[in-house]
């Protein structure tokens, strides 16, 4: 038992002290770095990255953060084994990381951009619709070629060096490929099927997007 009063100990702090240093020990291993680890990949466990992506192309409704943190993911896990097949027909631009850098949009686009990867024409077909009655801005990539040890679509726009598509994700079932491209950062896209896109934003913002992005891509596709 402690006595020395003089140092202020009593039993009571004692008992004090040793709580707190029995506190002290269940926190640091609580919070180890092993822990911490463990923790960590419990809470990516419980994060469906794929699930994340298809509801934000079905209805928009997951948050930017949680879509840009499922892209993150999903560049990081193990690349897919997407065909040729994968890629054929005409894909609508969902989500992409370059807008959500832009003013008033959080990454979903508020405009309908349309890719089209012809591989027996070897040709990207990229279709901007910015406002209505506008015309498209139409803008074609040429000398496309698919490597598939790397999941890699290159193509040249004009005179530029050439733009590539890392493909990182491809969900069959629900038509979504996520990729990263070497001008607009992670992009997610849905195969279209016949439906019309749906509405997204307000015009001052789509028209905003559409003048900012859209110069992007014209400028360095």
């Amino acid at each position: 038992p402690c006595t020395r009063v003089g140092w202020g100990y009593t039993r009571q702090h004692a008992g004090g002290i040793l709580s707190h240093m029995h506190m002290r020990v269940v926190l640091q291993r609580l919070f180890s770095p092993r822990a911490i680890a463990i923790a960590m990949c419990s809470a990516a466990a419980r994060f469906d990255a794929p699930a994340v992506l298809a509801q934000a192309a079905d209805d928009r409704s997951a948050p930017a953060a949680e879509v840009i943190r499922a892209l993150k993911e999903i560049e990081c896990a193990p690349p897919p084994a997407a065909t040729a097949e994968d890629l054929s027909g005409r894909w609508e631009l969902v989500f992409s990381t370059a807008a959500a850098k832009l003013p008033l949009i959080d990454g979903y686009m508020p405009n309908r951009e349309v890719l089209e990867w012809d591989l027996a024409a070897r040709r990207l077909k990229l279709e901007i619709e910015t406002l209505p009655l506008l015309p498209k801005v139409r803008v074609v990539g040429e000398e496309l070629t698919f490597d598939a040890a790397s999941q890699t679509l290159t193509y040249s726009v004009k005179q530029k060096p050439p733009s590539q598509w890392r493909v990182l994700h491809v969900d069959r079932a629900n038509g979504l490929l996520a990729a990263r491209s070497s001008v607009t950062g992670l992009n997610l896209i849905r195969k279209l099927r016949g439906g019309a896109m749906r509405p997204t934003a307000t015009l001052a913002a789509a028209a905003l997007s559409a003048a900012t992005f859209s110069a992007a891509a014209l400028s360095a596709a």
